[in-house]
């Protein structure tokens, strides 16, 4: 007859199994810079809704469950040098990781990092779709992270529409 694992082998296994250090992927987004101010939070929402107006993709939640009434915006609560990172729904790509930093003179203007394109890059830290995250690293980050709602008028009226591409084509230049 086989001998019992003994109990405290198998406490000792669990707790070995758990301290397994995370993935380097989870260090690169926790971050130790100044935290994030409610004015950069807006700028960020800002650089997420600007970029949904002019690329047309406003009619895409109109398939979330609230419409785009409340879109969920995860913000890490700080700076990663010169970076803050955000999690996001951006449909019809999917929900996404990305980057942001301060453009221009002003600290009111802030660009994503990779303009979001059909066939959004998985492969960049600054930018990639969450589903090449572990479920463990991304709820980490959920719970860990602001959360920040935000609006998406699905028939957003020509004059937003028009100011948010004016700002995305400034980012742009920038």
């Amino acid at each position: 007859m086989p001998k019992a694992f003994p109990f405290a082998r198998a406490v000792a296994l669990v707790v070995a199994m758990l301290s397994i250090p995370q993935a380097p992927v989870l260090a690169q987004y926790s971050c130790t810079g100044p935290r994030v101010t409610p004015r950069q939070i807006r700028a960020l929402v800002s650089a997420v809704t600007d970029e949904i107006y002019a690329l047309d993709r406003n009619p895409h939640y109109m398939d979330l469950p609230a419409g785009g009434d409340s879109v969920l915006l995860y913000v890490n609560p700080r700076w990663c040098g010169r970076m803050v990172y955000t999690i996001y729904k951006l449909l019809p790509v999917g929900e996404v990781l990305r980057a942001a930093w301060y453009v221009g003179r002003s600290d009111s203007l802030m660009r994503l990092a990779i303009p979001s394109a059909p066939d959004f890059s998985p492969t960049q830290e600054s930018a990639l779709l969450t589903l090449y995250l572990t479920d463990r690293q991304l709820a980490l980050m959920k719970a860990s992270w602001k959360h920040v709602w935000f609006s998406v008028e699905i028939e957003a009226d020509s004059l937003a529409v028009d100011s948010a591409k004016r700002r995305q084509a400034l980012r742009d230049s920038l």
